[in-house]
């Protein structure tokens, strides 16, 4: 299966990342659980090797110096009509020829429209990271599909909200 997004190899090949437009994020109804824990995604779905049938919603790229970066795409695929499935799609995993496709969170609802499951399972998956791995905000949006450049920075402010200044004007 091939990379479902493409990989910028310069800034003009970024989508545009400076003046987007403000945009709400939708409500997560009561009562869903999102399970991002690898150990409780259930095995069935956890076990595939990638997606069957899948919307491209975005791919994130952290850049901490030439030799340390990262570069995750996020899939969504609905699963036999029911559960919604977020599907991760690391770059370093294929470059190493380990299988880059990881079930990163899976929402048993199936009343979600598409746009509010994609929301919301990036969300819970990219907290799951910040708890688990330490993190930090991405650097920039490699490529885009279901999800733009507005409905990114809506979810890193859900994820990552802005800390409070101290009054010497340094963040706390």
């Amino acid at each position: 299966m091939s990379r479902p997004f493409d990989v910028p190899m310069s800034p003009e090949q970024l989508p545009q990342q400076r003046l987007v437009e403000v945009v709400g994020l939708p409500p997560l109804p009561p009562g869903t659980r999102i399970i991002t824990d690898a150990l409780k995604i259930p095995k069935k779905q956890a076990q595939r090797a990638g997606p069957k049938k899948d919307t491209f919603l975005v791919a994130l790229e952290w850049a901490w110096s030439p030799m340390h970066s990262r570069l995750q795409g996020f899939s969504l695929e609905r699963y036999e009509n029911r559960d919604w499935v977020l599907w991760s799609y690391f770059v370093d995993l294929e470059e190493n020829g380990d299988d880059p496709w990881v079930v990163s969170a899976v929402c048993p609802r199936s009343d979600l429209d598409e746009r509010t499951a994609a929301i919301h399972l990036v969300i819970a998956s990219l907290k799951e990271e910040i708890e688990v791995q330490d993190l930090d905000h991405f650097h920039w949006i490699a490529d885009s599909g279901l999800l733009g450049p507005a409905e990114m920075r809506a979810i890193s402010r859900h994820v990552w909200p802005e800390k409070p200044k101290s009054l010497d004007g340094e963040k706390s």
